[in-house]
């Protein structure tokens, strides 16, 4: 079957099954017939289909980490108002810029030959975004009515929630446009991405929809430098940090096309690619405080640029067979997205119970406010994943479905390519 197809088959994706288990499966899912009569075998179309039945477990490994992170990043500020402490690092913020970076590596990897509909895609995307960040932002109300005010949210009025749940930005008293859930900004981004890439969807070819995005993106920044504006919707087209997912783009098209290629397996590359992309930024969070947290300022370089290293290296390496094994490692990147929309309330809540029960000195009950709020947020993260997250994720599934109407029975292999494709 190998020869018949011309097919070579990556190493890290025998982890569950054999080559030639995965060749049967894939040819008796019709896939190869269609394959067939465009008159060769496309390896993007085998790559696809199998990692749609697995996951790429690297790259969950790197969500986990990125969330991880990002709360950490924000548990800085509640663990100085409550216990006194002056930690002030930016390297936490660096989980928002891999996640983009992933982001634009995925939805050109799992969308190699164009052929859903702009609208299925988008209508796809809504349902994974949507329902959660609308639940974590009525999360928000009880904490705040109780004091808490999670994420500095310390005004709130019906307008500002309303607006704040379609992602539009409302003007808060101190004069700072913002949502409710204040690290909604990004999801934002994800929209925006999401919305330009399906419009490339006409042109059935990745390669020239990256084109099209590089060109887009690309004029959007440059007249940064030519028309600045104060209002926020331009402000926020011309963002630099918009290139982050043309990295992971960029980087989907080569793998796909090249991806058999011995520096695509290499590990010695894998290797340093990760080195970097974790420490090169950690190295820089000490000396580029400012400059790294605007997104239209040089994050793009400062933590862009090592991002793309670090999701490079992750997927080099299992391509050369170095898979992540470690399942709850894997169950925490599947459920990044709860973990990165719930746990400012939760590592506030925290920190705030730990301090009021005074168990230990300042610097002693620091510590244990860390322990706990991580503690909190992860299981907080996975029980929302596992009983909210999953069944919305498998009712958008039944929906969008192309092949019922909508009225599919559920694919017990979906739950793989949800982790796969998740934010």
């Amino acid at each position: 079957m190998t020869v018949e197809y011309g097919l070579v088959l990556h190493p890290a994706y025998r982890a569950e099954h054999s080559i030639v288990a995965l060749l049967e499966r894939f040819h008796a899912s019709g896939s190869a017939d269609s394959s067939r009569r465009m008159g060769r075998f496309d390896l993007s179309i085998a790559l696809r289909w199998i990692v749609m039945r697995n996951q790429i477990a690297n790259l969950q490994g790197l969500r986990a980490f990125a969330a991880i992170i990002v709360v950490y990043y924000h548990l800085q500020a509640v663990l100085n108002d409550n216990f006194g402490t002056s930690l002030d690092n930016s390297y936490g913020a660096y989980g928002v810029d891999v996640f983009f970076v992933i982001s634009g590596f995925i939805m050109f990897f799992t969308n190699a030959k164009l052929n859903k509909r702009a609208d299925q895609f988008m209508l796809n995307r809504v349902i994974r975004i949507m329902p959660l960040y609308w639940l974590a932002t009525f999360f928000l109300l009880p904490f705040y009515l109780l004091g808490f005010h999670p994420n500095g949210l310390n005004y709130l009025d019906t307008e500002l929630f309303v607006k704040s749940l379609f992602f539009i930005p409302g003007v808060f008293p101190d004069g700072r446009q913002d949502l409710v859930l204040s690290l909604g900004w990004t999801l934002m981004y994800e929209l925006f991405f999401y919305i330009a890439f399906a419009l490339t969807f006409f042109q059935r070819s990745l390669t020239k929809s990256l084109c099209t995005l590089t060109a887009v993106f690309g004029l959007l920044v440059l007249s940064g430098f030519v028309v600045e504006s104060s209002a926020f919707f331009v402000s926020f087209v011309q963002s630099k940090i918009i290139l982050e997912f043309l990295f992971g783009a960029a980087f989907a098209v080569l793998f796909l096309r090249f991806g058999d290629e011995a520096v695509f397996r290499s590990v010695p590359l894998g290797t340093v690619l990760v080195i970097l992309g974790l420490f090169a930024p950690l190295a820089m969070s000490f000396y580029f405080h400012d400059e790294m947290l605007e997104p239209e300022g040089l994050r793009y370089l400062f933590f862009g640029i090592p991002a793309f290293s670090l999701v490079a290296g992750a997927v080099i390496l299992e391509n050369a067979n170095l898979r992540l094994q470690a399942s709850s490692v894997l169950l925490l990147g599947a459920a990044s997205y709860a973990l990165y929309l719930f746990h400012p309330v939760l590592i506030h809540g925290t920190v705030k119970v730990v301090a009021a029960l005074r168990l230990a000195s300042d610097g002693w009950g620091a510590a244990l406010a860390t322990l706990a709020a991580f503690g909190v947020a992860v299981v907080g993260a996975v029980v929302i994943h596992l009983l909210i997250e999953r069944p919305i994720l498998a009712i958008g599934h039944r929906l969008t479905s192309p092949r019922s109407g909508g009225n599919a029975a559920p694919d017990r292999s979906r739950s793989s390519q949800e982790r796969l494709i998740s934010l």
